[in-house]
């Protein structure tokens, strides 16, 4: 005598991924009540107390990793451009100044030269950060709301910590990507070595489900 065995086969569907919700602080542009930056310049916001952080062989190639990962467009030589020495990253310590050679390992270029240094802890419009708020500033730590330049960490590190951001120029209506980027993002880590403070007023509290767009405008100026 046959025997029939029926098998249960059905499974409970498995639940739906729990969406990202992202917390933190948007820089705002100019004509959001940011920090005042001519028209069509980079849109930038420098600390007030950062020191200058030597640019070194280590800091070099993972900002240049960075860029590769986010924008395989970008070129070694657009990255030194990036770092240029009459940028605001390094505001007359970078690449190409004619009279003070700074030594570049990602294109292998005048390593006996002193290293560039990154000045102002400088960040950019329309990005995502973290910070404490202290009184009327937000406050950034180094291993905490932005990378340590004395502990660097991997690439993969670096962008799953969010410890970067977009170089954004201001247009008038929004941002802009910096021309490096060929039409595409030009990140930047966001290094620190100590303490670090802005004013809080150049920020919005960011809750949402989505990063900000880095080019849009959220609101008016105030």
């Amino acid at each position: 005598m046959d025997t029939q065995i029926t098998l249960n086969l059905s499974f409970e569907p498995a639940p739906p991924p729990t969406p990202t919700r992202y917390t933190g602080w948007r820089l705002l542009y100019t004509g959001e009540g940011g920090n005042d930056n001519p028209l069509n310049m980079p849109a930038v916001a420098p600390s007030f107390d950062a020191q200058p952080i030597p640019f070194t062989e280590t800091l070099q190639l993972l900002s240049w990793q960075l860029m590769q990962r986010l924008n395989p467009t970008i070129t070694s030589m657009q990255w030194r451009s990036v770092y240029r020495y009459d940028r605001a990253f390094t505001n007359f310590n970078g690449f190409d100044d004619p009279n003070n050679a700074r030594a570049d390992y990602v294109n292998r270029l005048d390593l006996g030269a002193p290293l560039p240094k990154l000045m102002k802890a400088i960040i950019c419009s329309g990005s995502l950060y973290d910070g404490i708020v202290e009184g009327d500033k937000l406050v950034m730590y180094p291993g905490i709301h932005a990378m340590d330049a004395a502990a660097p960490v991997s690439v993969d590190e670096l962008i799953r910590r969010r410890w970067y951001f977009f170089a954004t120029s201001w247009t008038g209506k929004g941002g802009a990507h910096f021309p490096q980027g060929n039409g595409g993002v030009v990140p930047i880590p966001y290094i620190i070595r100590a303490r670090t403070e802005y004013p809080l007023a150049w920020f919005q509290r960011w809750d949402a489900f989505a990063l900000p767009d880095p080019l849009k405008m959220y609101r008016s100026n105030q």
